[in-house]
């Protein structure tokens, strides 16, 4: 999983930024939510949305992914 990059100062935010760490509010629920936050580093305001994209994966009988 890739994480998302501020589009002001490319401040990669992480796993604890959008899961745990509730001052950065991010959207996690519904595709299409928005939410009014700021960037960490460079406390620049920024709306982010929720973007849900489906994706995939083949499995072999040992449940192993089958690399396409």
């Amino acid at each position: 999983m890739s994480y998302p990059k501020c589009p002001h100062c490319q401040y990669e935010f992480d796993a604890e930024d959008i899961w745990h760490d509730r001052r950065i509010d991010f959207p996690t629920e519904n595709d299409g939510d928005t939410n009014d936050t700021h960037c960490p580093s460079c406390k620049e305001p920024l709306r982010v949305m929720l973007s849900l994209t489906p994706s995939w994966a083949f499995l072999d009988e040992n449940d192993d992914e089958i690399a396409a």
